[in-house]
């Protein structure tokens, strides 16, 4: 299956990755990551997985779990790699503008909630509950993470 952009958009989800899932879990369905990153000695356990420009953060504990899945753009769109479950199409939304994006999810019925803190402007998918960040007009990443309430100290 190659996941879309616009599937992502509609429900927050990438298929074999649940938020909630262990590092081995995670490394099961993709394999091991490209990269590592946020270990120190309190938290010997990596806290986020690189696979190209898609990163996994985990809660740092003694069994973390998947708490975040977060896309961020490259240097430039040439860069932009994900794994081979997703399609082709993701990196043209990181040279979109507010605007633009706006215009394609009201002509795929996703509807938005726009918020603006710290000269920080972002859109909240209400469907799906994933989060496009803003910078300098640009898109700059998406994401999508547990909800305030989940418990994943466990």
């Amino acid at each position: 299956m190659n996941l879309t952009l616009l599937e992502f958009l509609r429900c927050g989800k990438i298929p074999g990755l649940e938020i909630g899932m262990t590092q081995q879990e995670v490394a099961g369905a993709l394999g091991p990551p490209e990269d590592i990153g946020c270990v120190s000695h309190k938290h010997p356990q990596p806290a986020v997985y690189k696979y190209g420009n898609l990163q996994l953060f985990f809660y740092p504990n003694d069994k973390p779990k998947l708490a975040c899945i977060y896309f961020e753009s490259s240097a430039g769109t040439d860069d932009f790699t994900l794994p081979d479950l997703f399609s082709s199409n993701w990196a043209p939304i990181f040279n979109m503008s507010k605007a633009t994006v706006i215009d394609y999810l009201v002509k795929h019925e996703l509807s938005s909630v726009v918020t603006t803190t710290a000269e920080v402007e972002s859109l909240t998918v209400a469907s799906s509950g994933v989060q496009i960040v803003f910078d300098d007009g640009l898109v700059w990443c998406l994401s999508v993470s547990a909800p305030h309430n989940t418990q994943l100290l466990g």
